[in-house]
């Protein structure tokens, strides 16, 4: 599935006023006009309102057309725009900016309509500072509505297009040997792919199956910490993440370098937030395992492994492709 959001687009109002003003006084003093002097001020004053008007309207549009369907986006990618905007609220913000830029339009007629009937110049520069006057004010208007906040939305674009199939998430502490798992299920060497919601970024790998592939995920700064330990952002992700998960595989390390209650408190965390998912328990490292270690982990776990002599990699890659 693709990132619905690769190609939005934002410009704050600051910005878009600005070009309009800027460009609509460039273009009028390259325009040539016969006549007397009322006659030129209006034909001036014709193409700053038309130019202006145009501007502001259009970059309004290229805004509010950059984002997609709301409701017809993915639901992972509905997750992820909720880490930072609820979808009601982005909805009016742009409804907002899209009626601002319908009115901008229709100002801009009335306008010109009022120029025609000018007699002085002095008429006619009054008519275009008023309407500048009342463009201003519509964005002023919108800036309050929290068109501004928009801006904040680009951190979606860094998103990955996920695949729409099936999807294992490695769960587990640091250095318990999840981005060696990933190798060693995918046979490659993963893709990193940097994440607007974790400093260290996804790991993405595949399985080839029966003609289809199989998305292997490891997300580092998300699932290998404690809940207390996780900003409101990465709890939001780890929702998103969910959404995308068919299997969770939990990896313990029983060498005896990672404490044994960390992983315990953290497999019980991981447990309960995907509760509604499949879970599959491996214990990694058995080729220097702790015997105390590996008696205690057969309450949870029946697959052991080592990612760095491939012991019991072939069994885990064959349970799991069962699952599928």
């Amino acid at each position: 599935m693709k990132n619905p959001f690769k190609n939005i687009h934002f410009e704050d109002t600051e910005s878009i006023i600005n070009m309009a003003f800027s460009h609509a006084s460039q273009k009028a003093a390259k325009t040539i006009v016969k006549g007397n002097r009322t006659e030129i001020a209006k034909e001036k004053e014709c193409v700053r309102i038309e130019t202006a008007g145009s501007i502001a309207a259009k970059r309004l549009l290229l805004v509010f057309k950059s984002f997609p369907n709301l409701d017809k986006i993915p639901e992972v990618y509905l997750q992820l725009l909720e880490i930072y905007m609820k979808k009601d609220v982005l909805k009016k913000i742009l409804a907002s900016a899209n009626w601002t830029r319908k009115k901008i339009l229709e100002l801009k007629r009335i306008y010109l309509k009022k120029l025609k009937g000018v007699t002085s110049a002095s008429q006619a520069r009054t008519l275009r500072k008023e309407f500048y006057g009342r463009i201003a004010s519509l964005f002023k208007r919108l800036k309050k509505q929290g068109f501004e906040n928009l801006y904040i939305l680009l951190e979606l674009k860094k998103l990955p297009d996920f695949e729409e199939t099936k999807t294992i998430v490695l769960a587990g502490l640091p250095n318990v040997g999840k981005s060696s798992l990933l190798y060693a299920l995918t046979g490659s060497k993963p893709k990193i792919r940097e994440y607007p919601f974790t400093t260290q970024g996804l790991m993405l790998g595949y399985i080839e199956h029966r003609g289809k592939r199989i998305q292997v995920i490891d997300t580092p700064g998300l699932l290998d910490r404690a809940i207390e330990k996780r900003n409101k952002i990465e709890k939001k992700a780890i929702v998103a993440i969910k959404a995308l998960a068919d299997i969770v595989v939990y990896l313990f390390d029983i060498s005896g370098i990672t404490p044994w209650k960390d992983q315990e408190n953290l497999f019980r965390e991981i447990k309960k937030e995907f509760s509604e998912k499949e879970m599959i328990v491996v214990a990694n490292k058995i080729d220097i395992a702790n015997e105390e270690l590996v008696k205690k982990a057969r309450k949870y776990i029946t697959i052991f492994i080592s990612c760095k002599t491939g012991e019991g990699i072939e069994d885990l890659k064959k349970q799991l492709l069962e699952k599928f």
